[in-house]
């Protein structure tokens, strides 16, 4: 596991407990241009992948489909840490993968699976084919710590298979 991993998500969960993890994800649309909105980080696993839920039709997933890179930023407010990963994501649609995107489909509450189209009444409606996992495979990582009078980054890069930090600034 990198350095940088259970660093992360320590941070995450001293600064969300058992709230939802918010973070920024910017895309890069098909003209070229830059763009943002807010997720729920649902895991960072062990490897350092980055797991959201997402619904095909979102204009997010065509961009990550025409160019898979990105970068999430978390600021955790409590701390003054900002968090950023950068790397390319998977999209993980009905003909890829059912046993995972079933998996996280079973974890959503009830509320959120609402969003992708079930009814307020069915308790336990079907996975839609819609339902699609993203995994953000980050190659740079910087956690910046702004509570001190002068700002620490610590950089991480993935070399040859493996994280090594490149700075600390």
């Amino acid at each position: 596991m990198g350095s940088w991993i259970l660093d992360v998500r320590r941070r995450l969960q001293a600064e969300f407990g058992g709230n939802p993890w918010l973070c920024v994800m910017a895309t890069v649309s098909p003209d070229g241009a830059p763009t943002a909105r807010c997720m729920v980080c649902r895991e960072v696993d062990r490897d350092g992948r980055v797991l959201f839920v997402s619904d095909r039709r979102t204009r997010k997933d065509d961009h990550l489909r025409n160019n898979p890179a990105s970068e999430i930023c978390f600021w955790l407010p409590t701390e003054r840490v900002q968090i950023r990963l950068s790397g390319r994501v998977t999209v993980m649609d009905a003909e890829t993968d059912t046993f995972l995107r079933q998996t996280w489909w079973d974890r959503l509450p009830s509320e959120n699976r609402q969003i992708f189209g079930a009814p307020a009444h069915d308790l336990d409606p079907p996975m839609p084919v819609t339902f699609e996992l993203l995994t953000l495979s980050p190659d740079l990582v910087e956690v910046q710590d702004l509570k001190l009078k002068v700002n620490q980054k610590q950089v991480w890069k993935v070399k040859q298979n493996d994280w090594q930090p490149v700075a600390l600034m």
